[in-house]
């Protein structure tokens, strides 16, 4: 049996490079630390990442301060067409706020080692 070769073969190739940008918040996520925070998160973003990561694996608090920040952070990141992840805290109780205010179920949080 023969076949008939294709008319025309097309293939596309695209490299694609992404930029992901972690801010590392260890410690006390609160008012006092938050301004400076806000602008990491905006120098990334204005910095044009694809993918902002708001590491809080060695944070041991936040306050309802420090959830602003990271809905503003992701807010921003939508905006500019970036995405928003929060690498979970190991502490409990930093973890506990999360909980507390429903937000685990509005941010995407991973563990640091997925």
């Amino acid at each position: 049996m023969k076949t008939n070769p294709p008319e025309s073969i097309s293939v596309e190739m695209q490299t694609t490079i992404t930029t992901t940008a972690t801010v590392v918040i260890t410690g006390r996520f609160d008012a006092l630390v938050c301004p400076d925070i806000r602008a990491e998160f905006d120098a990334r973003l204005a910095n044009g990442c694809d993918h902002l990561v708001a590491d809080l694996s060695d944070a041991h608090f936040v306050d309802s301060v420090g959830l602003a920040a990271l809905v503003k952070a992701m807010r921003d990141a939508n905006a500019a067409g970036s995405s928003f992840t929060i690498l979970r805290p190991r502490s409990d109780d930093a973890m506990r706020v999360f909980r507390l205010s429903k937000f685990d179920e509005v941010f995407t949080i991973r563990a640091k080692d997925e």
